[in-house]
């Protein structure tokens, strides 16, 4: 909250994203902002395509609605919110590509301020381990890359050895590499 209230504060025209995967987490985001009097409009996948249309249109014409809860899956792809440049992720998916995508709704064609990312994260948590498993795929994706493309690179999907570090947080496990 006191990342809004300060970006409310010092640049009140700046308009913000707040992704989560949670339709749960979303709704415990609008208490505080309610108690705060900050505007904001919710677009998710239980909304009718009519609903999240006009809230995307409500974020984009009324200059006092400076804030939009997405649904982190809902929200990644198709839309264009280059009316907003601050992204705030509340928790995160093992995969930093939904997060990218969802990212990228404001990196668009038309976007004329600088973007802003936060992920808000608390030590020692599941989300923090994801972090660190999403550190360590774009790692080796970028190896993969570094040595001619990404041949062969088929994981999409979480392995028991990725499972037992998120939810246990174990740091060395087993060295033997997991087929999918």
């Amino acid at each position: 909250m006191k990342l809004l209230l300060k970006t409310k504060k010092e640049h009140p025209k700046d308009k913000t994203i707040i992704f989560s995967q949670f339709r749960g987490m979303m709704d415990l985001c609008e208490k505080p902002l309610r108690e705060n009097n900050i505007e904001f409009v919710r677009y998710d996948g239980s909304m009718t395509a009519e609903l999240r249309d006009q809230a995307v249109q409500t974020l984009k014409d009324d200059k006092d609605t400076n804030l939009i809860l997405v649904s982190l899956k809902c929200g990644s792809l198709g839309l264009n919110l280059t009316c907003a440049n601050r992204v705030i992720i509340v928790d995160f998916w093992w995969n930093v590509a939904v997060e990218n995508q969802a990212i990228d709704r404001v990196h668009r064609f038309g976007q004329m301020k600088e973007v802003f990312v936060h992920r808000i994260s608390i030590n020692e948590t599941v989300e923090q381990r994801i972090l660190t498993l999403q550190k360590e795929k774009q790692e080796l994706f970028n190896a993969a890359l570094g040595e001619g493309g990404v041949k062969g690179l088929s994981r999409n999907r979480l392995g028991l050895n990725d499972l037992i570090q998120l939810f246990r947080g174990d740091q060395g496990g087993d060295e033997s590499e997991e087929e999918d």
